[in-house]
Formats: C-alpha cells, sequence, structure tokens
C-alpha cells in the first residue's frame, strides 16, 4: 500500500484504507458512511479521530465526494459538522436504510463504530449492502467487542477480508463484487 498519505495521529490502518480507495476507485468521488460520530473536537488520537480522517481524504480527493456522519448523540453530530461532514442524528440501522433507499446512492466505505452490540454491527451492514459498490471497504471499529456477527456471517455476505495490520482493534472486509 501507497504510505504518501497525511499522517492521522495513531492510525496506520487507516492510511491501508485510504490507499485502498485510491487504488480500487482511483477516477471517481469517494463516499463513505460512518455510524458512530466525532465525540471530542480536536482529539486526533483517540475516540472519534477517525472521522477526521475520512474529511482529510475527501477534502485532499481530486475527485470530492462525501463523508456522512450518523451518530444518536447530537453533539457528536454537530462536532462532525464542524469537522466538514454531513451530519445524520439518529440510529444507525434506521438511517441507513433511510439513506440508502435512494437507488442511486453509493457507499465505497463503511465505517461501523457505533455501539458495542455486535448484532447492531450486522444489521447496520445489511441496512447499507444496496448501497454498497462492488468492491468496497467494510469496517468494523472496536471488532474485538462489536465485529463478531459480521465475522460469522462473512462468508454467508460474500465478504473478503482485508488486513489492516494490527495498529487497532478494527477489522475490514471487501464487499462482493
Amino acid at each position: 500500500m501507497r504510505r504518501s498519505l497525511p499522517a492521522w495521529g495513531r492510525r496506520p490502518n487507516v492510511d491501508d484504507a485510504v490507499a485502498y480507495l485510491r487504488e480500487t476507485f482511483p477516477d471517481e468521488p469517494h463516499y463513505i458512511v460512518e455510524v458512530g460520530s466525532l465525540r471530542t473536537p480536536g482529539n486526533t488520537y483517540g475516540d472519534g479521530n477517525v472521522t477526521y480522517c475520512w474529511i482529510e481524504h475527501i477534502n485532499l480527493w481530486p475527485y470530492c465526494g462525501e463523508v456522512v456522519s450518523i451518530d444518536v448523540a447530537i453533539v457528536a453530530v454537530g462536532n462532525a459538522m464542524r469537522a466538514g461532514a454531513t451530519g445524520i442524528c439518529g440510529d444507525g440501522m434506521d438511517e441507513l436504510w433511510a439513506l440508502t433507499s435512494d437507488p442511486d446512492y453509493r457507499i465505497h466505505l463503511l465505517y461501523l463504530d457505533g455501539s458495542n452490540d455486535p448484532s447492531e454491527a450486522l444489521s447496520q451492514l445489511l441496512a447499507a449492502e444496496d448501497a454498497l459498490v462492488p468492491g468496497a471497504l467494510v469496517i468494523v471499529d472496536d471488532a474485538k467487542k462489536k465485529g463478531r456477527c459480521v465475522r460469522d456471517e462473512a462468508r454467508e455476505l460474500g465478504l473478503t477480508r482485508f488486513d489492516l495490520g494490527d495498529a487497532w482493534d478494527m477489522e475490514a472486509w471487501i464487499w462482493r463484487g
């Protein structure tokens, strides 16, 4: 993977994810949807900092795109919006269903970092599946806690494991395609 990307705190695996997007979808806008948003403004090394990473990627990407940040906490949504994301306040699964009801909506990267309920991460993935483009990257943060159901269903869903390394507790898969 290319390493000529901006340094984003302690998230080398985010570099790998962004490099994957750039290599897999080189000449088009990138649409990133995250469930679980920025908790502390200016926090580039901890909870919620990946929101900054996605926004910086879109701002640097010549074909633009959008970061959509979904959270139940209005304060977190406001933080994400001030950082440059499109914010949606509500339940991750319900808001993904609403967002992806548009047949033209596309998702290149789905980042699941909502509650610690493993079945919720799977439900959110299933809610977004119609909008995931072939080759889209699906990332579950805090995977030891919330990735079990996605991991168990990966083969059935046609997901292929993507190695993000061991820097943080993330697991990633490539959507069928």
